[in-house]
């Protein structure tokens, strides 16, 4: 499981059901933490990152992609988790790729009321290795725009239009009915158009 090769998901520690601590293995998670009382700490003020591939091109990235990724054997989860490195974002200075600060309780959520552990690490990992954008008002106009254009609903206007505002070349997503390729401010790309890893 990809958590597994990193180890140091914090959130493990909010339900004291880990012993991982920040001094073990030298790891210091100073951020994204979840606290005992359920609240979050998540800066996203932080440069964008190089992108984890060798082409230049950023990745903006949908809720239901990273669910399929966050689960092991997915095919077309697999697919989406070759974009994203193995190393921390600290230890690497590569991400994955942007997305919104919305898909924090779109994805984290459910796990974390069901006190689903396994899921928390493996989701987290992910997350951890985006450069997440809050919503700011150019954002939130932006939305606005594209759900009036699209039909989109806010939340998914508010992920298109953090991915094209922060001038990303795919926005990847499996929602086909929301978001055709028909939209014209960003590439739309869906986990099937992407090379399907070799296997290990």
């Amino acid at each position: 499981m990809f958590a597994e090769q990193t180890k140091h998901w914090p959130l493990r520690n909010a339900y004291g059901m880990s012993s991982l601590g920040p001094e073990r293995d030298g790891f210091h998670p100073g951020r994204r933490s979840v606290r005992s009382e359920l609240t979050l700490s998540w800066p996203t003020s932080k440069p964008l990152a190089r992108p984890a591939r060798d082409s230049q091109d950023v990745d903006a990235f949908d809720a239901d992609v990273l669910i399929y990724a966050a689960v092991a054997d997915h095919e077309l989860g697999r697919r989406v988790r070759a974009l994203f490195p193995t190393d921390p974002v600290e230890a690497s200075g590569v991400v994955a790729g942007i997305g919104s600060v919305l898909l924090l309780p779109q994805l984290l959520t459910k796990p974390l009321r069901e006190h689903a552990t396994d899921d928390l690490d493996e989701l987290g990992a992910l997350l951890s290795r985006l450069d997440l954008r809050s919503t700011d008002e150019a954002t939130a106009e932006l939305a606005t725009a594209l759900g009036a254009s699209y039909g989109l609903r806010a939340a998914d206007a508010i992920h298109l239009a953090t991915a094209v505002g922060a001038g990303a070349d795919r926005f990847l997503t499996n929602n086909i009915s929301d978001f055709p390729k028909t939209i014209t401010e960003i590439d739309v790309t869906y986990p099937e158009d992407l090379t399907a890893p070799a296997d290990r």
